[in-house]
């Protein structure tokens, strides 16, 4: 028992970390950039799940049953905090072209043009133009 427990609050503190980075990259990066894509598609498909699978158990056990469990306490707010810092614009502009973002050429109108690729989802690709604009192209 002690095991779910502490698999299921690491799950439920890494899905909230994540989530408060998230919520600051929908605000700074991709509202910004007029990518008119639902949060939670966007959320959802960019989650490593296996990932936090592996993580969970740790990271809970930590929280609940280490001896050192105020340190692991200590350690998850400063993560905390770290996620909370894309809510800052510039933060999350840097986090969203570092995670989302690769240069591409697009042809346009029989113009190739160099583009930045923003986010690419389900047949639908979102680029930055050189103007500032952005453009969705549906594969």
């Amino acid at each position: 028992m002690r095991l779910l427990a502490a698999f299921c609050l690491g799950y439920l503190m890494l899905c909230v970390a994540s989530f408060v980075f998230f919520v600051g990259l929908w605000d700074g990066y991709f509202i910004k950039h007029g990518v008119d894509e639902y949060f939670n598609l966007i959320y959802i498909a960019s989650q490593p799940w296996l990932a936090w699978a592996a993580l969970a158990l740790p990271l809970g056990w930590g929280l609940l049953y280490a001896r050192f469990a105020n340190f692991i306490r200590a350690i998850f707010v400063i993560l905390l905090i770290s996620c909370a810092s894309t809510w800052y614009t510039p933060v999350a502009l840097r986090a969203g072209f570092a995670l989302f973002s690769s240069p591409k050429k697009l042809t346009l109108k029989d113009k190739i043009e160099q583009a930045t690729l923003l986010y690419s989802v389900k047949g639908r690709s979102y680029y930055l133009l050189q103007n500032g604009k952005t453009v969705m192209i549906k594969q």
